[in-house]
């Protein structure tokens, strides 16, 4: 119901834009050189609509000013609001009529909650948030969450629905098992500053996803952490349900060992109650399909060098063919020596309008490809013109010394492995419940309302 009545006011909101040219609006916005834009990002909506800020500072009044946009089939320019230092902002989440930011201000370490109302264009004044220091945001379409890793006996999660529903939950006295767990996890992940905890937007195609060890989804009223050890053939799982609710909630972790005699390389992945681990060594690679509530392994496929295992589609750099299960695994050895393809491990899974699951796994080359983990964002770049249309979904992102190929430019070798609800391969890849964005339309719907 929340997510109808959010839909519908924003159609409403775009359907009665002020008339004014969408190429006035949009110059406004990108083309501006009277003032020094501090910051300009661009968040989706919906399918139709998208929600566009610059931040800039005013040369009169010495405050920082966010200028805030609609564009949908038309374009409306909203009131603006103002922060009396530099604001940094950390999320953005919509609940019924209202765009909620969390941010910080310049020389400030703490964390700051202000609430942007559509229908007056007015904005309350700043709250709070208790919150010095965090170690993981989690940005949904409805809430914000800040995980701390106080230590390895304690986690706080503080949950933000709206300036008025903020609430932190303490999750500590474990057992010894689930503290043991931890204590391995909280050592190798979230003490590592170089390993990312890439946040995976759940309601969204995803084409290839995070390359990082570590993920976080949220699904209904779950979070689920997740950190992939070739070293220990491990994919751990941590478990916190009731997050919507102040006062209880659950804490597990859990382990799952992929049955390889060596890993090489692994990468798992979560839909909403099961877990897809893919792992391969040299010779032999292993998807493992594991029910979280359970923790039993429900399904299993092989591949090996003389006999590839299951599949819909092959593609080899893209390029649909006949898998050659030799030159697949040969594929996974870093070749940096030689050329500048870093082939990196990816498993990623679609749920279909069935029930079932649409699975692709492989490598992509980690020199180019980055994940665009911030959800709703789809362009977060200091300045851009008419000539740089922002993208949806996946980034690339360029090493400052290294220029890909045609040839290297994110082409992944993978299969895709369609299933049924009851895990069994179909021949048919049904439609995915969401659907691919196509960059090129996304980037002509902006183009023709510049020109």
């Amino acid at each position: 119901m929340k997510s109808l009545k959010s839909l519908v006011f924003f159609s409403l909101l775009v359907a009665f834009s002020i008339n004014v040219s969408a190429q006035e609006l949009l110059k406004d916005m990108l083309q501006d050189t009277s003032r020094k834009s501090i910051d300009i990002k661009s968040i989706k909506i919906n399918d139709s609509t998208s929600l566009h800020y610059v931040i800039y500072k005013s040369k009169t009044t010495k405050q920082y000013i966010l200028q805030p946009y609609f564009i949908g089939e038309n374009v409306k320019k909203l009131l603006s609001f103002s922060f009396e230092k530099k604001p940094t902002i950390i999320s953005n989440h919509f609940i019924d009529d209202k765009w909620v930011l969390t941010y910080k201000l310049k020389r400030n370490i703490n964390v700051f909650v202000r609430e942007y109302n559509f229908n007056t264009q007015k904005t309350s004044q700043p709250k709070l948030v208790k919150i010095l220091k965090y170690n993981h945001l989690i940005t949904t379409k409805f809430n914000t969450y800040f995980l701390t890793f106080v230590s390895n006996k304690k986690i706080e999660l503080t949950v933000i629905k709206d300036i008025n529903t903020i609430y932190t939950k303490n999750l500590s006295s474990f057992d010894k098992d689930t503290e043991y767990q931890f204590t391995v996890i909280h050592d190798k992940l979230f003490s590592n500053t170089k390993i990312t905890l890439d946040n995976i937007n759940t309601n969204e195609y995803i084409e290839v996803g995070s390359l990082s060890k570590g993920h976080s989804y949220v699904y209904d009223n779950t979070i689920l952490l997740t950190f992939d050890n070739k070293k220990n053939k491990t994919s751990y799982v941590v478990q916190i349900k009731n997050i919507n609710t102040p006062d209880d909630y659950t804490f597990t972790i859990t382990k799952y060992v992929n049955g390889l005699t060596t890993t090489k390389q692994i990468r798992s992945f979560a839909a909403k109650d099961k877990l897809f681990q893919f792992a391969l060594n040299y010779d032999k690679a292993k998807i493992n399909i594991y029910d979280l509530s359970t923790h039993e392994i429900l399904k299993n496929f092989d591949y090996t060098k003389e006999n590839f295992g299951p599949y819909n589609t092959y593609f080899y750099k893209n390029i649909e063919s006949s898998p050659n299960s030799k030159k697949f695994f040969r594929g996974f050895r870093n070749m940096s020596a030689i050329t500048d393809y870093k082939p990196t491990i990816f498993i990623v899974v679609n749920e279909n309008i069935s029930g079932g699951y649409v699975l692709e796994s492989g490598h992509i080359n980690s020199a180019v490809y980055h994940y665009h983990q911030d959800p709703f964002m789809f362009m977060n770049k200091p300045y851009f013109s008419p000539l740089h249309i922002p993208n949806f979904g996946p980034n690339i992102n360029y090493d400052y010394n290294y220029f890909p190929s045609e040839e290297d430019e994110l082409k992944k070798t993978s299969f895709i492995l369609s299933l049924n609800k009851e895990l069994q391969r179909i021949k048919t890849i049904p439609e995915t419940k969401f659907t691919k964005i196509n960059n090129e339309k996304e980037e002509g719907k902006i183009q023709k309302l510049i020109k």
